[in-house]
């Protein structure tokens, strides 16, 4: 999409997660989607969530390895065009990270100084720099200098080819074996935790694992493994199907199904999933 002024209903919803962005440098880049994330954009891919890796050692080996070759440079060092950001905002000792949050880049969608950012599920934006200092990213505690190198393929990066059509098919008739009782607790389930996707803070998280919190996860955890088949569906057919992996995680029954998934430093979100409806399939 072109770039576009935010309205200023859109305006204040970005404020109150970032009271720091300044009106003027902020431009809406992309809509709202649950496809890729900011360390999927910093790295100029729009196809794929990758979370971010965890602590900062990961962090910086994901950009400093090949083909990207992003050589790792001062915080906010003026040659850089990636950063990484991390919580606490103000750590005693920076390379001790709680937890690192999000990754932006300069712009390429809009002329000047200004950096973009894609905020978890929600919009992609321009920014200041340091604009999105706060309680929810944190700070920047690492940069990267760009350099030009080949574009990586999706099979470089250790994703798995997507499912076949009789795959596909074998998916959804493993779930149609699964009770109607248990269909439904899923489905309303599914749907109560789905909305409070787009709620503040949770709407800006860039890792999977955030959302994996509160009342309305574990009210569809409690659905129990007997709905497995059912969250494999939404994996294999649902552009956002690969959220449920961390459902998976904690219906220890199917522990087996996420060690089969397990992810290489670059593979996306999506490639984990196909990787464990193939394991279960694999059973049949």
């Amino acid at each position: 999409m072109p770039p576009e002024r935010p309205t200023q209903q859109q305006l204040s919803w970005l404020k109150n997660q970032f009271p720091q962005l300044a009106a003027p440098d902020v431009w809406i880049t992309g809509q709202p989607t649950g496809t890729y994330n900011c360390i999927a954009y910093s790295l100029g891919i729009t196809t794929e969530w990758i979370n971010p890796p965890q602590p900062l050692g990961p962090f910086e080996a994901l950009y400093n390895g090949a083909p990207y070759n992003h050589p790792t440079v001062a915080p906010g060092a003026q040659n850089a065009a990636i950063d990484g950001w991390a919580t606490p905002p103000n750590p005693p000792n920076p390379r001790e990270i709680a937890s690192m949050t999000h990754g932006s880049r300069t712009s390429t969608s809009v002329g000047g100084a200004l950096w973009e950012s894609k905020l978890g599920q929600s919009y992609r934006i321009t920014h200041g720099r340091s604009q999105l200092t706060g309680a929810n990213y944190g700070r920047v505690v690492t940069s990267f200098r760009w350099v030009a190198a080949a574009v990586m393929s999706a099979a470089e990066r250790g994703n798995v080819p997507p499912l076949e059509p009789d795959e596909l098919e074998a998916a959804r008739q493993l779930a149609a074996g699964v009770p109607d009782e248990v269909r439904e607790r899923f489905t309303s389930a599914l749907a109560q935790w789905k909305a409070t996707w787009s709620e503040l803070p949770l709407a800006a998280s860039s890792d999977t694992n955030d959302y994996a919190t509160g009342p309305a996860f574990e009210q569809l955890v409690a659905v129990g493994a007997v709905a497995t088949p059912l969250a494999l569906e939404q994996l294999a057919t649902e552009p956002d199907g690969f959220f449920l992996l961390a459902a998976l995680e904690r219906w220890s029954e199917r522990g087996d199904l996420v060690a089969a998934a397990q992810k290489q430093p670059l593979e996306s979100q999506q490639s984990r999933a196909v990787r464990a409806v193939r394991a279960a399939l694999g059973e049949r």
